[in-house]
């Protein structure tokens, strides 16, 4: 039986009434918040900066035990950097280099992997708007036959159902991964992928020195070519999605022949000056501008093969060019993000909206990330998170577990490495969830 006091609640003071008009004016205010997205972010009233403090650096240390205990991840580093209120954290653990047995430093230098694929559609946006190309141009019109090996054509990159129709590819096809263009690091050919006769010869597995082999953009194409890849398109231009590393291999030969300067020089003068990557380098093909990269993985134990450290093996890794070769650390990440969405990179605004033109993928989902979409060489995560709030980050992800995103409306930059091949994508998702526990993106 309920209560006279449950039935009749005594008449509430002016104090608490004033109590519960602030707390339902908060409850309505989280609820209004949680129903938008990203482009919504309302923290007014909220004292983020004591929630980052507080909450988020217990958060991020729980983090850091969960990585220390994976089994295949050595080392990591994560940076989060929040200038709006004031708020940075950026750590490491794990050793870096195992023949000194030196801890990773936060500052230490990586292999970016695909994240490299971001500097690239940079570049040629740059140069779409300096008049040196269009999106829109057929790389037929750019590349030649004599830029193809002895033999070969720029039409022979893809022969769909018969018909050779490679030159008819265009340079936004190449960017957004929709050309159908067959992958010459993973994509099968003639037997094994590349990547696998690699890891092969490094362990001794398959003895063959391809390992230890310096690539170039020409042998690239060679090997493309002589597993008859250009016969095994993925599908016919712009009808899917298919990521692979001949789409950016040939977007790295299109910057240099329209600029008469090297992949590596276009970095340096279009990307690295204006957005302040002090020390980034392409490797293997410029000479170092700082530290080589620390040890990473690959976790080939379901193969017998144990977690192979890459520099350990010394493997040549020049494979990857275009699409992955960038050496730098997570600060310099930050300033990139920064820069691209600070107006620092292009002339115009319609440039960074055009790379923005997103399309779904055949990435998988989760719970909370809800859509992984690609525009052009950059990547949009969308991020289901409590109370039904949606956030949405930019950025890309890289081969070793190498994430490098971007909030907008918080200007967050978030660069974590886990310099593991072989990991679980939740890592990047857990840290937004931190943000979020935190305040970051609203109530």
């Amino acid at each position: 039986m309920r209560t006279l006091n449950e039935l009749f609640p005594r008449k509430q003071s002016r104090h608490e009434m004033l109590k519960f008009t602030r707390w339902m004016m908060l409850l309505t205010v989280g609820l209004l918040a949680g129903c938008g997205d990203s482009d919504d972010i309302d923290t007014s009233g909220i004292d983020v900066d004591v929630f980052l403090e507080g909450r988020a650096n217990i958060e991020f240390e729980k983090l850091f035990d969960r990585l220390e205990e994976e089994n295949n991840i050595e080392n990591a580093i994560l940076l989060v950097d929040v200038p709006k209120h004031g708020y940075r954290m950026h750590k490491s653990m794990g050793i870096g280099n195992t023949r000194t047995n030196t801890p990773l430093r936060p500052d230490q230098n990586f292999r970016t992997g695909s994240v490299t694929k971001l500097l690239t559609a940079i570049r040629v946006l740059q140069l779409v708007e300096q008049n040196k190309l269009s999106l829109d141009q057929p790389i037929g019109e750019i590349l030649s036959d004599t830029d193809m090996p002895s033999g070969e054509s720029v039409s022979g990159l893809s022969v769909y159902h018969g018909q050779a129709i490679g030159a008819q590819i265009t340079v936004r096809q190449l960017l957004s991964h929709r050309s159908g263009i067959h992958d010459y690091l993973f994509g099968e050919g003639s037997g094994m992928t590349l990547a696998e006769k690699i890891v092969l010869d490094a362990t001794s597995v398959l003895p063959s020195g391809i390992s230890k082999q310096q690539w170039t953009p020409a042998t690239l194409l060679a090997y493309f070519f002589q597993n008859n890849m250009g016969n095994m398109p993925y599908g016919a231009p712009n009808t899917e999605f298919f990521y692979t590393d001949s789409n950016y291999l040939l977007l790295g030969l299109i910057i240099e022949k329209v600029t008469g300067m090297s992949l590596a020089e276009n970095y340096r003068t279009g990307i690295y000056s204006p957005a302040g990557m002090i020390g980034s380098y392409l490797e293997w093909y410029e000479p170092a501008q700082s530290e080589p990269p620390a040890d990473h993985y690959l976790d080939a134990s379901r193969d017998g093969l144990g977690n192979l450290n890459i520099v350990d093996l010394g493997i040549n890794t020049s494979t990857d060019w275009g699409g992955g070769g960038v050496v730098t650390n997570a600060d310099m990440l930050r300033h990139l993000l920064t820069a691209l969405y600070s107006g620092k990179l292009f002339t115009h605004s319609d440039s960074l909206q055009s790379m923005m033109s997103f399309l779904p993928t055949t990435f998988p989902t989760t719970d909370y990330l809800t859509q992984y979409n690609y525009g052009l060489g950059l990547t949009e995560r969308v991020y289901q998170l409590d109370k039904f709030r949606k956030v949405k980050f930019y950025g890309h992800d890289g081969f070793w577990g190498i994430y490098a995103y971007y909030e907008p409306k918080t200007k967050t930059s978030i660069a974590l490495m886990l310099n593991q091949a072989i990991t679980d994508d939740h890592w990047i998702g857990d840290v937004v969830r931190v943000l979020d526990k935190a305040k970051l993106f609203g109530l």
